[in-house]
């Protein structure tokens, strides 16, 4: 029984670490490079160099990217490199989400820190009252 538990977890465990195996070939839809490859893991607008507008691109795990043309078919593959393939932005992995928990905290202070300096210059007066219109 524990070396089938074993087996299970080990399965599951590589489960997670699959690459992407599908065929990008010219001419697709979106549609078909979704079947071939499954979803991709970023979906965006691009700007088209030669006649303007925008073009769809899918980027998915493994760096591959399908740019598709104004006619919905698959006109360009390319291979990522690891930080172009990265969201975009710059994603802290560890401060972002203590950004998050330490917001309020942050918030409070300044308040506070308002309030502070309010009673000790004892200057404490709302806005003026904003001009109406005419």
């Amino acid at each position: 029984m524990k070396s089938f538990l074993l087996a299970v977890l080990l399965l599951l465990g590589l489960s997670g670490c699959t690459v992407v195996q599908g065929k990008l070939s010219q001419g697709m839809t979106p549609e078909q490079a979704i079947d071939q490859m499954g979803q991709p893991s970023r979906k965006e607008s691009i700007a088209d160099p030669e006649k303007g507008g925008e073009l769809l691109r899918y980027v998915w795990s493994d760096g591959r990217a399908a740019t598709f043309g104004h006619d919905n078919h698959l006109i360009r593959i390319d291979q990522l490199q690891a930080e172009q393939s990265a969201a975009a932005g710059n994603f802290d992995p560890v401060s972002t989400p203590l950004s998050y928990v330490f917001y309020p905290i942050k918030a409070g202070l300044t308040w506070f820190g308002s309030a502070l300096n309010c009673v000790a210059e004892n200057s404490c007066h709302p806005p003026p009252p904003s001009a109406g219109p005419g």
